[in-house]
């Protein structure tokens, strides 16, 4: 079988979850014997070819206003402007086009559109090529692809929103299969209109694309019982971008109503803008917390005792908390978007409602005076996580692609 593949972004340039799924899945299908290869944008002008790990990926050049994935190169004024042409950019499917022209693949699996518009659909569609395409985001329906704005969820879209949207879900006609990262993002859509004639409708959860690690448990490290006075702090870690949306500042006020000797808490990720980063590290200077930019994931999680992931925005559906259960770790998630379908509440982590009050800081507080809950969620971390191998999710692909293929 040979898929083709159309994602924003892909190896060397990787912002998020995403890519790594996309090349996961990529690498796995040419492991298993099949011919696989990526389209995604590129900053530079022109097409130009590599092999990554035995794919072959075009990077095809920006044809744009702007480059959209670095915040600093984004002008305001002609951001209407940028979003009208990624709605309908005849120039990328043209590439896209003359690519499946000459690749000609079994099925065309798209992935990220942003740069590329859903016109791709359309030129596989004149090529009689099957169309599959993943929702990892709220592109479709919103042109930041979150749904969020001043602070909160959008309920209803926006004008502005629905306006860039009809076009783009009226292209979802050209799609034969649709697959959900959650069941929750696929609702959604669905709620909207999208994906209305197609029937083939699939909830696919994310790989994990990280190495599992050894872990020691933090209660397992105690030398005294619970409630001695040398109990060492509960360790609290969070990973990823630090925006608003994903909710860093809610964790770090939250731990402020802590007991002050009770927890440490540890922050990996860089802040966009970077301004923003320095404004966190300033406001919340503090010998408790310690901001550590990048960090390689394995060595972050042997570090901390449990991962607070609190998005604020509906998260299709939050990858780092199958990377810290194969690690050990157990999770504290936000009761949002795909995340709660992830782990179960009580037994491999814990949710909350981010939009209460002190519901965090609670969550935390009977952890630290509870410890044995933090060392039974440990020991069952690992449970399930078998439904999210590369190869397991690949297996699923793989049936989702034979429905589309000639009998």
């Amino acid at each position: 079988m040979k898929v083709g593949f159309v994602s924003s972004l892909y190896s060397p340039n990787v912002v998020g979850g995403a890519e790594r799924v996309v090349q996961a899945l990529a690498e796995s299908l040419v492991d298993a014997g099949h011919d696989a290869f990526v389209v995604t944008a590129a900053e530079e002008p022109g097409v130009r070819t590599a092999f990554v790990n035995g794919v072959r990926v075009y990077y095809v050049g920006n044809r744009n206003l702007y480059w959209p994935f670095r915040p600093e190169g984004r002008p305001s004024h002609l951001k209407p402007l940028w979003h009208a042409i990624d709605t309908y950019n005849v120039a990328m499917a043209h590439e896209v086009g003359r690519i499946l022209t000459d690749q000609r693949p079994e099925v065309l699996h798209t992935h990220g559109l942003m740069g590329f518009s859903p016109l791709v659909w359309r030129a596989a569609k004149r090529r009689q090529i099957p169309v599959v395409h993943t929702l990892h985001d709220y592109y479709l329906l919103c042109p930041r692809a979150t749904l969020f704005r001043d602070g909160r969820n959008c309920i209803r879209r926006h004008l502005d929103c629905r306006l860039y949207s009809v076009p783009r879900l009226h292209a979802t006609r050209h799609v034969d299969a649709v697959v959900g990262v959650s069941q929750y993002i696929l609702d959604r859509h669905l709620g909207d209109g999208a994906f209305a004639s197609v029937s083939r409708r699939h909830v696919i959860h994310n790989m994990r694309t990280d190495a599992p690690a050894s872990h020691k448990p933090w209660p397992e490290l105690r030398s005294q019982a619970p409630g001695d006075a040398g109990r060492r702090p509960l360790r609290i870690g969070f990973i990823g971008q630090l925006v608003p949306l994903k909710g860093i500042e809610l964790l770090l006020e939250e731990t402020l109503l802590l007991p002050h000797d009770a927890w440490r808490l540890k922050i990996a990720g860089r802040g966009y803008p970077p301004e923003y980063e320095a404004g966190l590290r300033a406001q919340y200077a503090s010998e408790r917390v310690e901001f550590v930019g990048f960090a390689e994931p394995t060595a972050f999680f042997r570090e901390i005792d449990v991962l607070v992931v609190p998005s604020l925005w509906q998260e299709p559906m939050g990858l780092v908390i199958l990377e810290s259960r194969a690690h050990g770790v157990p999770v504290i998630a936000s009761r949002r978007g795909g995340m709660p379908e992830l782990l179960e509440d009580g037994k491999t982590g814990w949710l909350f409602d981010p939009s209460l009050p002190g519901a965090l800081a609670a969550r935390l507080r009977q952890l630290i005076a509870n410890p044995s809950l933090v060392t039974a969620a440990a020991s069952r971390t690992a449970e399930g996580l078998s439904a999210f191998t590369v190869s397991g999710v690949r297996a699923k692909y793989e049936e989702v692609y034979r429905t589309l293929l000639p009998t």
